[in-house]
Parts: C-alpha cells; structure tokens; sequence
C-alpha cells in the first residue's frame, strides 16, 4: 500500500513543472529561428519567432531591432542598441527598452528635455552634447537638456520609476560605459548613442553541467532570473535549452570539421566550375571546327561550280572554233574548186565540140583537169 502525503504530491509537481519547463525551452531551442536575413546564427536565447527565448524583431532589408531601436550586438551578458540623437523623440519610446527579459544597466548616461522637475543628477554642457552628438537643427538652443544615471552603486539596472517621476517629454540619446562609476581616476570609455541593455531568463537557474550561473533580480517585476556562461576552457551558450558548453578543443575540433567540410564543399563547387568551363571550351571548339567545315564545304561546292562552268566554257569555245575552221576549210575547198573550174569553163567556151580527132586530146586533158565527164561532153 502506497501512502501519498501532502508533501508527496507538491515534490510531484515540482519535478513535473521543471520537466515541462525544460521540454519547452528544448523545443524552443530546435524550433527557433535565430537567423535574420544573411546574418549569422544568433546565440541562444535569442531569435526572430515567438518561441525564442528572447525575441528581437528582423526587417525586410536584414535588420534588428528592439522596439524601434536598432541592435548592434549581443553578447553573453548585454544587448548593444543604437540611439541616434533625436530632440523630438517622445519620453515614452524609452518604455521599449524595459521588459520582463531586458533592461537598460546603470552604466548608461540617459539624455532628456523639457522634464517638469530637474532631472540633472549630471551636468553636462550643451556645447559638448552638440560636439559628441548628430545633433540636428530643429533643437532649439534654448531647450532644457537634462541627463540621468543610477547614483547607487547596487542597483544594477537603471531605475525606471525614478526616471518616470521626472516627467520628461523628450528621450533625447545616452550614452553607455561599463565604469562609469569609476572613482579611481582611470580613463573612462563611452560610447556616444548606444545603450546597454542587460538580458536574462526568467525562472530559476537552467544551466549545463559546465556554465556558471548569474542569478537577477529583474528590474521590472522584481522575479527571479538567471543567465549561464560557459566556465573558462569551454565555450558555447551555456543554457541546458541551448547548446550547453563543450571543452575549446572539441570546439575546435568540430570548427576544423566544418572548415573541412566547407572546403569540401568549395573544392567540390569549384571543381563543378572548372567541369563546366571545360566543356563548355570543349563546346565552342566542337562549334568552331564545325563552322570551318561547313565553309570550306561551301568554298569547294563553289570551287567545283567555277570548274565546271569554265571547262563548259573552253568546251564551247572549242567546238565554235572548230565549227569555224571546218567551215573555212570547206569554204576554201569550193574556192580551190571554183578556181578549177574556171579555166575549164572558159576552155570549153572558145572550143566547139566536133568529133574531129585534132581536137579530142587537148579537150580530153582539159576534162580531165577540170574533173569532168569529158566522153560524155567530147562525143554527145
């Protein structure tokens, strides 16, 4: 018989709920989309759908914001965002820097203007915001410019009720500096126009084996938070939703793989190229050689062409001249003859013909010069 007490059933709970939640901060993990346009992959928890982690917001030409503000980076433990200088920027825009899973430090410097009650926990001179600043004309010179930062040095976020109670009408820029609260006399680094969010995940800590975890209070609702980051020698998201943390030389080992791979991959592509342009060489010779054929086949067929025409031409211009030398030739045979005939015509005209025989043998000669029948013309 199994007994189930009151303190059975809330330990049962307990596992359950830390089960569910980190089914869901997997599936999360895998169905993140942590990409925006063609930027590289963004580390757990952050991402562009709504089961990531930490939400940004991806534009149509590649880029990422926060509210309105654009981000510039993120790191293990910050979020970097742009804030141009802008005076007439309504106060309640900077509302879009505070959520359950962000909020600006206390290493920001907040600039405002035109606040019903004096906000200048700093003092700084118009001339150098105008110096430091793309400070555009349509901000008057005579406008209030007050500036803002956490003077507590426990507060790790900025306090947001304070600044509210300002009522400023203008959130103008900021600046941001990790020792901003520096007493030592070191020199300060600021970055003019950004702001540092810090980040974390709500809950209690879901950190791998190898990751420190960093418990927050958040600023806004004051719930329990956490972030993980890997311990030295490891690297990776440290998040147990995430990819964990692996030991640098296996890091290294699986980022030669991937080099290796991508330049499997390139040789592969290059060798598909150098293929390609080959052939297509290859193509364009076959082509070529084609085209030369063809010509010199048309040359020939006009060459025999030529040929012919011009042996037909010789051949006529032979027959012709024959023709012509025949026709002389006979020409001047019945010239030869009628020069023949002649003295025998003119013979036969002084001379009658008698049967007497003084005159027989010389017409007998005659005729027989003449080619004629002189029996039939001496004794008709």
């Amino acid at each position: 018989m199994i007994i189930i007490t009151k303190h059975t059933i809330l330990i049962l709970l307990v596992l359950c709920c830390l089960f569910l939640s980190l089914s869901t901060a997997q599936v999360n993990y895998r169905t993140c989309n942590q990409t925006c346009g063609s930027s590289k992959p963004y580390p757990y928890p952050f991402g562009f759908s709504s089961d990531c982690g930490i939400r940004l917001n991806c534009t149509t030409d590649g880029g990422i914001l926060i509210g309105k503000f654009p981000v510039q980076e993120v790191t293990t433990d910050s979020i970097i965002v742009g804030i141009k200088a802008q005076c007439n920027r309504p106060f309640y825009t900077f509302h879009e820097l505070f959520s359950h899973k962000y909020a600006p430090t206390s290493g920001n410097v907040i600039f405002v203007q035109n606040c019903s009650k004096t906000a200048s926990s700093c003092t700084v001179p118009e001339a150098m915001v105008r110096e430091y600043f793309d400070y555009s004309e349509d901000c008057r010179e005579g406008s209030s410019l007050s500036c803002y930062f956490e003077n507590n040095s426990t507060n790790k976020f900025l306090n947001k009720s304070i600044l509210d109670g300002y009522g400023c009408g203008n959130f103008m820029s900021s600046i941001c500096s990790e020792n901003l609260r520096n007493n030592s006399g070191a020199p300060v680094s600021l970055e003019v126009a950004t702001i540092q969010l810090g980040w974390w995940l709500q809950g209690a800590c879901q950190c791998s084996s190898d990751a420190n975890c960093t418990e927050i209070e958040s600023p806004v609702d004051r719930k329990p938070g956490f972030r993980c980051t890997c311990k030295e020698g490891f690297v990776g998201d440290g998040f147990l939703a995430g990819t964990g943390c692996t030991k640098i030389r296996e890091e290294e080992e699986r980022a030669t793989r991937r080099r290796r791979r991508r330049k499997r991959r390139q040789e592969t592509k290059e060798k598909k190229k150098k293929r390609k342009r080959k052939k297509n060489v290859q193509e364009e010779e076959e082509r070529k050689r084609e085209s030369k054929k063809r010509k010199k086949g048309r040359r020939r067929r006009r060459g025999r062409g030529r040929g012919r025409r011009t042996c037909s031409k010789k051949k006529k211009k032979k027959e012709k001249e024959k023709a012509r030398n025949e026709r002389k030739k006979e020409e001047e045979e019945e010239e030869e003859e009628e020069e023949e005939r002649r003295p025998c015509i003119a013979f036969l005209s002084l001379f009658s013909m008698q049967r007497s025989q003084v005159h027989v043998w010389p017409m007998w000669r005659n005729c027989e010069i003449c080619h004629l029948d002189c029996r039939c013309l001496i004794f008709s």
